[in-house]
């Protein structure tokens, strides 16, 4: 389920949920107030508690836009990661063991890990996700 703000017919700013959690917020200027207004509408009208992560690489897990709006930290997830080849990144989703049998040098004996290496892949680890809960 998604909303937005709109401007001049134009959308500004959406958020996406599933079930009781933020998928994806974004916006395609600096919108004063966005978050606050669409989470305050989802408040309203649909779910509550409401979670949502935040990841590493770009937010700070003790001052952001959650904790600014009464969400509570919860904890820090394990690192994930991807794989890189050619300056690419791809999700680790698409290259489940299950799904290697393309590629030139599978062994159904080996690991995801050692499939994807001996193709020329590397796995690059993120920092994790924060998780945040608003009851």
């Amino acid at each position: 389920m998604s909303f937005a703000l709109t401007f001049n017919d134009t959308i500004v700013a959406a958020i996406t949920l599933s079930k009781n959690k933020i998928e994806r917020f974004a916006s395609s200027t600096h919108v004063i107030g966005g978050f606050t207004r669409l989470l305050s509408y989802v408040r309203k009208e649909f779910y509550q508690p409401i979670e949502t992560f935040a990841d590493l690489f770009w937010s700070d897990h003790t001052n952001n836009q959650y904790i600014n709006n009464g969400f509570q930290f919860v904890n820090i997830t394990a690192p994930n990661y991807f794989w890189c080849k050619n300056h690419e990144m791809h999700s680790r989703l698409k290259f489940q063991k299950h799904k290697l049998k393309q590629l030139e040098n599978f062994d159904e004996t080996k690991s995801e890990s050692q499939i994807m290496i001996e193709n020329g892949y590397f796995r690059v680890f993120d920092a994790g996700n924060a998780k945040f809960i608003l009851p």
